[in-house]
């Protein structure tokens, strides 16, 4: 329940880096170099790489650049699809790292670490909206359960609407 709500509160991140991405790419280019310089996994690492870099292949020659001095962004790299060929060599697709590379530390303001934790946990909690379509699917009873703790809450009053989108849908 707790997932979901976050998920639901945290969709504003989303939006801003698609916006960043349609209308703003040099500012999308700086939110994936602070991203992948402070992400704390692989796992979030790919969540940059699915979503950001996949939408900047066309900025093969500042990725290039980025690659050849930036250990994780190689990790990045190597964790999107349609990369590609000039940027293949670049790839780092080694799975399983248990010790990211020390972070180039760059300066991030506060918006854009507030942006990229937003869109870091809006990634972590992306099962919790899925789990409650399976369980409506699956196990009406269970998922009419979790509607009703999600409606009792009033710590989050914008949730009554999102419960209601996710619940008739």
């Amino acid at each position: 329940v707790l997932d979901w709500q976050a998920n639901k509160s945290l969709w504003w991140a989303c939006e801003r880096i698609f916006e960043m991405l349609e209308h703003d790419r040099p500012a999308a280019w700086r939110m994936v170099q602070v991203m992948a310089a402070y992400a704390p996994s692989q796992d979030l690492l790919a969540v940059v790489a699915a979503g950001p870099i996949e939408d900047l292949f066309n900025l093969k020659e500042l990725m290039r650049d980025e690659a050849e001095k930036n250990a994780r962004f190689r990790i990045c790299l190597g964790s999107t699809y349609g990369l590609p060929p000039e940027l293949e060599p670049f790839a780092d697709r080694e799975k399983g790292i248990t010790t990211l590379p020390p972070a180039r530390p760059i300066h991030a303001t506060p918006e854009e670490i507030s942006l990229m934790t937003a869109y870091f946990h809006y990634s972590d909690t992306m099962w919790a909206s899925a789990y409650l379509k399976e369980l409506n699917r699956k196990q009406p009873a269970e998922a009419l359960f979790i509607l009703r703790l999600l409606l009792a809450s009033r710590e989050y009053p914008y949730v009554r609407e999102e419960v209601f989108c996710d619940a008739f849908s």
